[in-house]
């Protein structure tokens, strides 16, 4: 192809958003779709003692699907996503609402210490973390006792999982509350000065013109946060040296970890992260074909846009 061919297909506006997408797509072929069908290349193999490495189809599979301990950790992740995103969610909406309304003064200042805990490493925080909460020399247990609670153990059975949850909040409700206050800045104008003329208070506006504009916004962020909780694995497996309450079988990406290293099984953990990839593509797809119906469709979208 010449030089003169090529910039005339650059000129061409039916092909040229072809060219700007080459780089993402090549990018999203090589790190994404072929580790995924290496992935699963390496789960239709099993593993034997006797046999060593076999064919052995959907065998795999099988195993995955008939694991307790897999969908224990898989239901576990769940109900730690939804718990942390509803609660970082409302911390974030609330915050951001409260800056949009300018209640706050040093408003820079603000925002800048609340992002900071999403810009520390998640181990160091984890860490620092682990240190507050240890049961014997934890700050927050000796604070429980002298306040009256007795002994409470931040890292038992029973509250572990609030720990662990406490920890991502505290590290992204800051980050999300940027994101929606960006949003809440973008709403258009007219649609503010339209509902101050109705006689609308600065709570009305927030609660009924802005908040219910950037519901897209929202919504998908709790979508990736929950899709994200399902590959769990620093916070507790940093903590799990501090307790007994955490195995490392208790989130799915822990269960793959430990069938690799403490059984060498690499076939059967390629089975369990393609069935954690199947679960997160039907959950996500699930959800966005959900948000499309309550939408209306991507045209419908499009012709409210215009």
């Amino acid at each position: 192809m010449t030089i003169n061919r090529f910039r005339a297909l650059l000129r061409d506006t039916k092909v040229a958003p072809y060219y700007f997408l080459l780089p993402f797509t090549a990018l999203f072929l090589v790190f994404t779709i072929a580790p995924i069908v290496y992935d699963f290349g390496l789960s239709l193999f099993t593993y034997t003692l006797v046999g060593g490495t076999h064919f052995g189809g959907f065998a795999n599979y099988a195993s995955v699907l008939q694991s307790g301990l897999f969908w224990a950790s898989v239901l576990r992740v769940i109900e730690y996503g939804v718990g942390v995103m509803a609660v970082t969610l409302a911390c974030s909406v609330t915050f951001a609402v409260l800056l949009d309304f300018e209640y706050v003064r040093f408003v820079r200042a603000f925002k800048l210490i609340f992002f900071l805990p999403y810009a520390v490493p998640g181990s160091i925080a984890v860490m620092i973390w682990g240190f507050l909460l240890e049961p014997q020399l934890g700050t927050y247990p000796l604070l429980a006792k002298d306040a009256g609670f007795g002994t409470v153990n931040f890292l038992g059975t029973h509250l572990v999982l609030f720990s662990i949850g406490s920890i991502a909040v505290w590290a992204l409700t800051g980050f999300n509350m940027l994101v929606i206050y960006t949003a809440l800045k973008g709403v258009p104008l007219e649609n503010i000065e339209a509902a101050i003329v109705d006689g609308a208070s600065k709570w009305q506006i927030a609660t009924r013109v802005k908040l219910p504009q950037i519901r897209p916004v929202v919504m998908g962020m709790g979508f990736l946060g929950v899709l994200g909780a399902l590959q769990l694995f620093t916070e507790p497996s940093i903590l799990s040296v501090l307790t007994d309450s955490i195995s490392t079988q208790y989130t799915p990406a822990m269960l793959v970890d430990s069938t690799i290293s403490t059984q060498s099984n690499n076939n059967y953990a390629a089975a369990m992260a393609f069935v954690l990839a199947v679960i997160s593509l039907i959950f996500a797809g699930g959800l966005i074909g959900i948000f499309i119906h309550r939408r209306g469709g991507f045209e419908s979208n499009a012709r409210r846009a215009a």
